[in-house]
């Protein structure tokens, strides 16, 4: 700050603004390999404990449904999605003859005889979308420590994907053998497939930096004359580039059951996609840059300027957009 600076017969001249760093992407997250759901079982029998469930009060043991996909998201901490829903327990009535006594097996999903839906809390839907950022203001801030250029504005992250719902078990039905087309007398029913889980969610990158300026003299609330003086700015900094961040991924398959479809584990929603990250602003180029007090530049002054910061043009990737960012400023005298 000055009161009374005369700038007099002086040729005062700055340097070329830097140029702002451009944002950095973000880390690709992937599908664990557990994702997908677990084939439902192809028998109707289990082998206990480690593939029966027992139905209590009944005293039946039944095949379990299949395990659910989970997805812990690898590549970075904390993004694990949703799991997708345990497959329903199937059953078995199979009616035997034995030394002339008539016996019943029962192996039933439950005690209404009806199919076990497993774990159908589950809706495969996808993750919600990350907050969007945005592009810096057109100029930085002048302060009397000197021009600070303006960053942009970082998105947010995407959510994981939720799981997809677990097949439902079938219950008993009469003379049906999935092995042959002989009638059997049995009664057979089948454990589900496991849901997918939800896939991981798109991880926003960081925002780009601001360019620096090229201004020849900068004042702040200072009352300065300038008297026969040239000066001469030369080329602002170019704006980093903002970034879009990584990829969602799908969630995982649902498990298959090759004799029963609504048996078919569902598959888990996509991740949701990460917000854009906006450029920074391009640097101006100034001869006078004043905050408050304005200078009293004389007629008999030589003031030359060169180009701001170059523009970047809108881009978009995967139905995202980030906005085009003007050139910088080139002008004589600037009021902030």
């Amino acid at each position: 700050r000055s009161n009374g600076l005369v700038v007099a017969g002086t040729r005062i001249t700055s340097g070329d603004g830097m140029k702002g760093d451009d944002g950095a992407g973000a880390i690709q997250l992937v599908n664990s390999a557990t994702a997908n759901g677990a084939p439902a079982s192809t028998a109707a029998h289990c082998d206990y404990p480690s593939t029966c469930k027992f139905a209590l009060g009944f005293g039946w043991f039944r095949p379990i449904g299949a395990a659910a996909g989970t997805n812990a998201c690898v590549g970075a901490p904390g993004h694990a999605a949703q799991p997708g829903g345990i497959g329903g327990s199937g059953g078995l009535w199979e009616p035997v003859n034995d030394v002339g006594a008539f016996h019943f097996h029962f192996y039933k999903a439950d005690a209404a005889n009806s199919s076990d839906l497993g774990q159908i809390d589950r809706t495969g839907a996808p993750g919600a979308p990350g907050a969007d950022g945005a592009n810096a203001p057109a100029l930085g801030a002048i302060t009397a420590d000197g021009y600070t250029p303006a960053t942009g504005k970082p998105g947010s992250e995407g959510a994981p994907g939720l799981g997809g719902a677990g097949g439902a078990g079938r219950s008993p039905e009469p003379d049906y053998d999935p092995n042959t087309a002989a009638v059997s007398g049995v009664w057979r029913g089948f454990g589900g497939a496991g849901g997918g889980a939800g896939g991981c969610p798109g991880l926003a990158g960081s925002a780009g930096k601001g360019g620096g300026a090229s201004i020849a003299a900068l004042l702040v609330d200072s009352k300065v004359v300038f008297d026969g003086a040239e000066l001469r700015s030369l080329t602002g900094g170019s704006a980093g580039r903002g970034s879009f961040g990584s990829a969602p991924t799908a969630g995982g398959y649902g498990g298959p059951n090759v004799y029963y479809s609504p048996m078919n584990g569902k598959q888990g929603g996509t991740g949701g996609a990460a917000g854009i990250s906006g450029n920074g602003s391009n640097g101006p180029s100034v001869g006078i840059a004043y905050v408050g007090v304005a200078p009293d530049v004389r007629s008999n002054n030589t003031i030359s300027t060169g180009t701001g910061g170059t523009a970047i043009d809108a881009r978009s990737r995967n139905g995202k957009s980030i906005s085009a960012t003007p050139a910088g400023l080139s002008k004589d005298i600037l009021a902030l």
